[in-house]
């Protein structure tokens, strides 16, 4: 997903139903002083269903006491260092959630049969050339 303000999203939807999105590398957000607030593009933002909530999964770039989300809005959030550290450092940050106006729920259950294991034999495969 390309932003004007944000750059490119790179976004992965299984279904329609849920999604995610990575930020890194360049426009990698930074924990100063063992705090940091990060902004979502409104546009990105906007593709969230507030309702459901989303998750933020962090990936610190250096040596800290571990960040965490100290608080979280629909277009926004805070990361703070645990243990009240004070650490400078950038982050990645993901984000799942569910696609706004998406009304279907789960995909349908489906049926498999597993191989069949005769008395402790693992199924045996040909060898792929």
């Amino acid at each position: 997903m390309r932003t004007m303000s944000f750059g490119v999203f790179p976004i992965l939807a299984a279904v329609g139903v849920m999604f995610s999105a990575t930020q890194s590398a360049k426009a990698a957000p930074l924990l100063a002083d063992g705090h940091g607030i990060v902004q979502l593009d409104p546009a990105f933002a906007r593709t969230l269903d507030v309702r459901s909530g989303h998750h933020v999964f962090l990936t610190p770039k250096g040596d800290s006491r571990g960040p965490y989300i100290a608080s979280e809005w629909p277009a926004a959030f805070e990361v703070r260092e645990s243990q009240g550290g004070q650490s400078t450092l950038s982050f990645d940050y993901r984000i799942i959630g569910r696609a706004a106006g998406i009304k279907t729920g789960r995909l349908p259950a489906s049926r498999s049969t597993a191989p069949k294991i005769v008395r402790g034999h693992a199924p045996i495969f040909a060898p792929i050339h």
